[in-house]
C-alpha cells in the first residue's frame, strides 16, 4: 500500500487513535449517521413512540451505510514466516 503521502494530493488524511483516516470519509459518516440518527427521532415524534429506541435504529442504521459507502484504504498483506528474511 502506498502511504498517504504518495496517494492523490487532494486527500486529507488526520490521525485518529494511532491510525489515519480520511477527512472526507469521516466528514462524510458523521453527516449519514447524524441524518439517519435525526430521521429516527422524527419517526419516533410521529409515532409517539420511544425516542431512545428509534434515534439508536437510526444511529446503527446510518453505521451500516457508512461501511458500505466508504471502503478501507488499508491493504493488508499476511506472509508465512518462512517467507521472511532473516538478517
Amino acid at each position: 500500500m502506498d502511504s498517504p503521502d504518495a496517494r492523490s494530493s487532494d486527500a486529507q488524511y488526520i490521525e485518529v487513535w494511532n491510525d489515519l483516516i480520511s477527512t472526507r470519509d469521516l466528514i462524510g459518516s458523521l453527516l449519514i449517521c447524524a441524518g439517519t440518527t435525526a430521521l429516527g427521532l422524527l419517526a419516533a415524534h410521529l409515532l409517539s413512540s420511544s425516542a431512545f429506541f428509534w434515534g439508536l435504529g437510526g444511529s446503527v442504521l446510518g453505521f451500516v451505510i457508512s461501511v458500505f459507502a466508504f471502503t478501507p484504504k488499508r491493504d493488508v498483506r499476511l506472509i508465512k514466516s518462512d517467507e521472511v528474511g532473516h538478517d
